[in-house]
């Protein structure tokens, strides 16, 4: 989602139903695939992010990290929060916890919303994407690659074991 967007609608809870989302172009090309997939298979996608830089770190802070960290730009995981049913989402993470095709480890965490409603994210929790990792700052073009094949080939799996 763009970044505006999606802040707004975390902010508010105000979802948009699915397809409009895709027709206003809410979705990032990256996601989408994901997104499709969950929708597919009975879940309801309610926020999502590619995963992307954010650009140069700026402020004290950002000067601090660059001079400690090496750090120049930060890395955005990519994620989606859903709604379903407990048993999905068990059946999903189940699903992650054995897939052995894909690069990095992902998960998925339930949390409840400010309406008390149990939502899932679905994302990537591996060092090698985290915000100080240095194999993601030297290989931008080639993590994001690799987490957009991720995100392709869960797509794919999910919706042939439901």
């Amino acid at each position: 989602m763009a970044e505006n967007t999606a802040a707004t609608i975390m902010k508010t809870g105000n979802y948009p139903a699915y397809s409009a989302a895709k027709e206003k172009g809410i979705i990032e090309e990256g996601i989408q695939p994901l997104c499709d997939a969950l929708l597919e298979i009975g879940a309801h996608p309610l926020a999502s992010c590619a995963g992307h830089y954010s650009g140069v770190i700026t402020g004290r802070l950002g000067r601090i990290r660059s001079v400690i960290f090496g750090e120049q730009a930060c890395w955005l995981k990519p994620y989606i929060t859903f709604s379903s049913s407990t048993n999905l989402a068990q059946k999903l993470n189940g699903y992650l916890n054995k897939e052995k095709g894909l690069t990095f480890n992902w998960h998925i965490s339930g949390q409840f919303n400010d309406k008390n409603h149990l939502i899932w994210m679905f994302e990537p929790v591996d060092w090698r994407i985290s915000a100080r990792s240095s194999w993601s700052h030297t290989g931008r073009e080639n993590s994001e690659r690799l987490v957009h094949r991720d995100i392709k080939i869960i797509a794919k799996k999910i919706t042939q074991f439901t």
